[in-house]
């Protein structure tokens, strides 16, 4: 009996043709793999990954200059500034935020409604401030007040003595209207040394 101990498959060149093939295909484990091979594709979307990575920049408090994630800090930062300047949704807003100077405008809108026809009653005053509470009488037929601050902000308040914390403000060359109720007396201002709160009654 004859033992063939070296079978030749005829498809053995075909087989090694093919692999072959996949081999420059899938190109060279190297540096710079033959180009458009799998490898080398592989490597210039990991290139692309890396630059968007370094765009987007890191997860971290500060992240690198001029990147996506430090611009949106940065914008972050510009949109609480803008919140903190607009104020709260509340019924007493910060003081001198968008919100707070609004409701004080409504005030006064809401005092003149109606009463177009306000003349003065009694005498124009100018109180003289001297960081303690000044006073002046409030005129029986009085509906409103009107008050100029000059040479600093004034604080006021209505039968109470006021403040540097009186929650009536006029800031420096700034005139309010404020609304007068009834059974209202006196009239009290605050304000530092050299500075006038100059007042006209309203009626």
């Amino acid at each position: 009996m004859t033992v063939y101990t070296d079978i030749e498959d005829p498809n053995s060149d075909a087989i090694v043709a093919s692999l072959a093939a996949l081999e420059g295909q899938v190109g060279e484990v190297q540096a710079s793999p033959t180009e458009n091979s799998v490898l080398e594709r592989l490597k210039v979307i990991e290139t692309e990954f890396n630059e968007l990575e370094a765009l987007f920049g890191e997860v971290q408090a500060s992240p690198t200059s001029n990147s996506l994630l430090d611009r949106l800090k940065a914008l972050k930062t510009s949109v609480d500034a803008i919140a903190t300047l607009t104020g709260e949704v509340q019924a007493s807003p910060t003081e001198n935020t968008v919100l707070e100077r609004l409701k004080a405008l409504e005030t006064v809108l809401n005092t003149l409604e109606g009463e177009a026809s306000l003349r003065d009653v009694g005498s124009p005053v100018r109180i003289t401030n001297n960081a303690t509470s000044q006073s002046v009488s409030v005129p029986a037929t009085a509906k409103a007040f009107w008050c100029q601050a000059e040479g600093d902000e004034v604080r006021l308040e209505i039968d109470g003595a006021a403040s540097s914390t009186s929650t009536i403000r006029v800031p420096e060359d700034t005139i309010i209207v404020y609304p007068i109720t009834g059974g209202t007396q006196t009239l009290y201002s605050y304000g530092a040394a050299s500075s006038y709160s100059n007042v006209r009654f309203l009626g």
